[in-house]
């Protein structure tokens, strides 16, 4: 119960930035992070993730990637707004996860 209210207020929340012209890519993630640490661990995940790290090339990589993979059909969740603190991570993650 607690992980879908989590989900739904991180959308609502992301909701409201956008209504207020920002990009809601990182507030969402820290309100949620302040009222359960252990948010993302309560979640299931895919069975198949792709990691992309190193210290050059990650967005490039990562967008041509996300691009085939989406014309493939696949469904696909990536960082374009490239926030990678936690915060913004939890956002991403929360608001494509479904209750």
């Amino acid at each position: 119960m607690r992980t879908t209210i989590n989900i739904w207020l991180c959308k609502l929340i992301t909701f409201v930035c956008k209504l207020f012209k920002k990009t809601g890519s990182v507030y969402p993630g820290s309100i949620i992070y302040k009222l359960d640490k252990k948010a993302l661990w309560k979640l299931k995940y895919p069975s198949n993730v792709i990691v992309i790290t190193g210290s050059s090339g990650k967005g490039s990589t990562t967008s041509m990637l996300a691009h085939i993979l989406t014309n493939s059909g696949m469904k696909v969740v990536w960082n374009k707004n490239g926030s990678n603190i936690n915060n913004a991570v939890m956002t991403l993650i929360l608001n494509n996860s479904s209750a």
